[in-house]
């Protein structure tokens, strides 16, 4: 049996506070010392992924509200101009916003200390003076839980920015093989980090995007290939899979009725798309496994109103040409909030340009024409251009 060593390092990290909790017999004055650990923990942990929320909403999706204020105001600062980098911009103000939020909060956690907190203890202390070394011991590790499980979260959320950089692709597959690593991720970081709109991207599962290439035979019996070949994507060329009907180009039509804006209808479809779409959990498995029974692309996505995220990207082909827009198909990898997986999106040209777009990744996110698919979609690679 292969033990992953992430697995094991996350275990240690809930095991250890938990085994010395239980062997330190309970004094109120080392258990302030652990408190005030434990809440600078949990303090960095807030502090961290409340800055990368507000960094995401401000220069990545200021679409909005307050974010697109600060964000219009920041941009009369050559500093925060649109030519810098993206990723420096984002390291650089990062710490700052950490600093803040860190500060803040840890004054409201010396207000509850000294007001609630370290008092009870000491009454907790006296209760508890006469009892046994034991019931000590286990009163110890109950109060290190919260730390077990603060550590636990921080270092998942360390893992996640390293997958998220490309450290390294090699590491980056182990680490997303701990199954602790992708259950906390899925449970806390991911739904955390996306804070009020609690919408989760699709779980996209590794290797459920498949291109294959096969060579095409010549059919004269002498030799068994001409040479060229035919890629397939999910066991159908791209051809078949952007195949619009008529039921899609008047559905299309009887959308966008009304609309004459080139890009108003290119979001129209993307955003009825990401609404009556259903990821399709059940066929990704088998997609994964090579089994392409189920038909891929445009209408039968259309039909069934599910699929995968070559489906989502063929239907949205369909739609555009059926609405006279330029598109594009895209390959390449995206981040599904827990590891970087094969994934398909779209490009659609208005306004004298290609713009980005992702329906599969929908709910968990607005992913139209937005500076964020600079962060978790790359490798990008034209597969279809109509």
């Amino acid at each position: 049996m292969n033990i992953n060593l992430i697995s094991v390092f996350l275990v240690l990290v809930i095991a250890i506070p938990l085994v010395k909790g239980f062997f330190m017999i309970f004094s109120s004055e080392d258990l302030k010392e652990d408190i005030v650990s434990f809440e600078s923990s949990v303090t960095f942990i807030i502090s961290l992924i409340a800055a990368l929320f507000f960094i995401k909403k401000i220069f990545l999706e200021h679409n909005y509200g307050i974010y697109k204020t600060i964000y219009e105001k920041l941009l009369t600062y050559d500093i925060f101009n649109s030519q810098y980098n993206m990723y420096a911009v984002y390291l650089a103000i990062m710490p700052l916003l950490i600093f803040i939020i860190f500060e803040v909060i840890s004054f409201i956690f010396f207000l509850i200390n000294s007001i609630a907190v370290f008092p009870t203890l000491k009454l907790l202390e006296r209760g508890l003076a006469k009892r046994s070394k034991l019931t000590k011991r286990i009163i110890s590790l109950v109060f290190s839980i919260p730390k077990s499980a603060a550590y636990l979260i921080f270092f998942t959320v360390a893992l996640n920015i390293i997958i998220m950089f490309n450290v390294s692709k090699p590491f980056n597959k182990y680490i997303a093989k701990s199954q602790i690593y992708n259950s906390v991720c899925k449970k806390v970081v991911v739904p955390v980090a996306n804070s009020q709109l609690a919408k989760q991207i699709p779980n996209i599962l590794d290797n459920s995007f498949k291109i294959e290439k096969r060579q095409i035979p010549n059919g004269t019996g002498k030799e068994k290939f001409t040479g060229k070949t035919i890629v397939y994507y999910n066991g159908i060329t791209i051809g078949q899979g952007v195949k619009s009907n008529k039921e899609i180009d008047r559905f299309t039509k009887e959308l966008l009725a009304g609309t004459v804006n080139d890009y108003d209808k290119a979001k129209k479809i993307y955003e009825w798309i990401g609404q009556n779409i259903k990821y399709d959990n059940v066929k990704a498995k088998k997609i994964l496994n090579n089994d392409f029974d189920e038909k891929s692309g445009a209408i039968p996505t259309f039909e069934s109103r599910k699929g995968i995220c070559l489906d989502y990207s063929c239907l949205y082909v369909a739609m555009s040409r059926s609405a006279h827009l330029k598109v594009r198909l895209i390959t390449g990898e995206g981040f599904n909030g827990v590891n970087w997986v094969n994934h398909a999106w779209n490009q659609v040209y208005v306004n004298n340009e290609w713009i980005n777009l992702d329906s599969t990744f929908y709910n968990g996110g607005y992913y139209f024409d937005t500076p964020r698919f600079l962060l978790d979609h790359r490798y990008s690679s034209i597969a279809g251009e109509w």
